[in-house]
């Protein structure tokens, strides 16, 4: 029998949507997404064993977390390219290293998606995996292999309860940025595709084939924790 799966994230959901839509059936998998974008995604939460404040779904779940057998979710904390730079401009001014993971794990601490990791670990104990924000196209590259592993430690070790995943590496170019290719046209939280984007919206949001890389990774997540 498959596994049932729950999904929560924000607007960067709607290229996996989009691409479990239009993929063959998971057979190991059954998946349903709920999401909000930015700002309304800072108000979901789990009332009574109940996920609230979602403005999509998508799948056959119930929103009741009581009948899943693991969790996602996806995006409400800073991605690793962003950890990374943040860290270089703190070391750059001068503050400690101490000082530097404190701050960052303090910023990873109270993000929106460690809250909803607390509040689906507390109401049903399985499993919860998280993926950060989308890396962005229009930050700086990074110079240093060691900057982001750094940074992707930092999230892995700051996101207990929760399962820290990593991006696929084929989503990433040189400098750790995001190849274009997955970005350029992308999709909005329900999986629509629009002729009206702004360069802002491909900045932060992938296409179609972003986000069938993205969903093969959390499959590939789920196989080996043994979901």
């Amino acid at each position: 029998m498959a596994k049932k799966i729950c999904v929560i994230g924000n607007s960067h959901l709607g290229a996996v949507v989009k691409a479990h839509r239009e993929s063959a059936p998971e057979l190991d998998y059954q998946f349903t997404f709920f999401g909000a974008p930015w700002p309304q995604f800072d108000n979901i939460a789990v009332v009574n064993n109940w996920i609230m404040g979602a403005t999509f779904s998508y799948g056959d779940g119930s929103p009741e977390v009581t009948t899943y057998d693991a969790f996602v979710v996806y995006g409400g904390i800073m991605c690793a390219q962003q950890i990374a730079i943040k860290d270089d401009e703190m070391r750059d001014a001068g503050f400690s290293l101490a000082v530097r993971v404190a701050t960052l794990r303090n910023q990873v601490h109270h993000s929106v998606c460690r809250k909803i990791v607390w509040m689906l670990h507390a109401s049903s104990k399985k499993p919860v995996f998280l993926l950060s924000n989308n890396p962005l196209l229009n930050l700086p590259a990074i110079t240093s292999s060691e900057s982001f592993q750094s940074a992707e430690d930092l999230l892995r070790s700051a996101s207990n309860p929760g399962r820290y995943l990593s991006f696929p590496s084929d989503l990433l170019g040189e400098g750790f940025l995001p190849k274009k290719q997955f970005f350029k046209n992308s999709v909005y939280i329900d999986g629509a595709e629009r002729d009206d984007h702004f360069d802002f919206h491909d900045n932060e949001h992938m296409n179609v084939m972003g986000g069938r890389l993205v969903l093969n990774g959390l499959i590939e997540g789920l196989r080996s924790a043994l979901i």
